[in-house]
């Protein structure tokens, strides 16, 4: 339903005449988004020197009839802080903090935010249905079908069980980025 993962931020580099999707990113504050480190580096591990946008209350991709009439509104980026430790091989510690030039609109209270779980214990949410949102390739298990695997212009959602984290961590084992 368009609208309902309000949390969710369409992360876009270029200038403010020509965006270009890069990433998703979640709402911490009204001016602070969660998204991961690899967005903003280049294939040798070097920061993007471009300019970098944020799009609240968006459905699409492209700008449309679907932004929210009242809500959407593209953010200038002003700040990009990567873990210190983010491993572009391992993709361990893949997590950025990006700073808004200004409030996203219509954030009233901590409902369009995304809080921070602190359940203690690797396997705490194991068996729990988690959402994921986003716009990023929805079959990425089968590159030999490509038409499945492009990037859809507008936002999906998928409920996923959460793995224990030693299944994880086995599945992905000698996978590299």
């Amino acid at each position: 339903e368009q609208f309902e993962h309000t949390h969710i931020v369409l992360i876009m580099s270029g200038t403010s005449a020509q965006y270009n999707h890069i990433c998703g990113g979640s709402l911490l504050g009204a001016s602070i988004v969660l998204s991961a480190a690899h967005c903003f580096v280049d294939s040798i591990g070097r920061g993007w020197s471009m300019e970098h946008w944020a799009a609240v209350h968006r459905w699409h991709r492209g700008r449309g009839p679907d932004e929210h009439p009242s809500c959407s509104k593209t953010i200038k980026v002003t700040n990009i802080v990567m873990h210190d430790l983010y491993d572009q091989n391992t993709q361990e510690n893949d997590i950025a903090i990006l700073f808004l030039k200004e409030k996203a609109p219509c954030v009233a209270d901590a409902t369009d935010l995304v809080r921070i779980d602190e359940a203690k214990g690797k396997d705490a949410h194991k068996g729990k249905v988690a959402i994921v949102a986003g716009w990023g390739a929805r079959n990425a298990k089968f590159p030999e079908h490509p038409e499945l695997s492009n990037k859809p212009d507008r936002l999906y959602d998928v409920g996923l069980t959460v793995q224990s984290f030693d299944s994880c961590r086995n599945s992905f084992k000698g996978r590299k980025g």
